[in-house]
């Protein structure tokens, strides 16, 4: 089963790119060119992952991080933010708000890495998340004393 990745960026020849790069690594690629396009796409589409742009015609890639962090349809969707600025203080800003990762758009091999990486660990991710409400399940029927309650 592929995965979707939103790719919020205002540049379309970087989009082109990062949808053929995403499909050749089994993603089905999302694009939005505004805060306020991500957003709607986040909210409607429910991507596995979003890649966001630091700097973009309607803002700064930092408001979008915040408003999907604060929204619960969204807050568990994986955010690597990807920019031109390499400033400390502001990967550590985007960090701290919630991004899993922050990487210098010269850098497309060391997304794919990320986006790769992070693809098979939400893969085994979903998968533990299942076993444990499996094991949740069985215990909430095992009577009083048993289980590991």
């Amino acid at each position: 089963m592929s995965q979707t990745l939103l790719v919020v960026d205002d540049e379309p020849a970087i989009q082109r790119m990062l949808q053929k790069r995403g499909e050749k690594e089994g993603f089905h690629v999302l694009g939005a060119l505004t805060l306020r396009e991500g957003l709607s796409r986040a909210l409607k589409d429910a991507p596995d992952i979003i890649l966001l742009d630091m700097s973009l015609p309607d803002g700064m890639g930092s408001q979008l991080l915040k408003q999907l962090q604060a929204e619960p349809r969204t807050r568990r969707i994986p955010i690597v933010v990807w920019s031109g600025l390499d400033r400390d203080e502001v990967r550590e800003k985007v960090l701290r708000a919630g991004a899993v990762a922050y990487l210098h758009k010269n850098d497309v091999t060391m997304l794919m890495v990320t986006l790769r990486a992070m693809s098979r660990g939400s893969q085994s991710g979903l998968t533990r998340s299942r076993e444990i409400a499996y094991e949740d399940a069985l215990d909430d029927l095992a009577p009083r004393g048993f289980g590991r309650k």
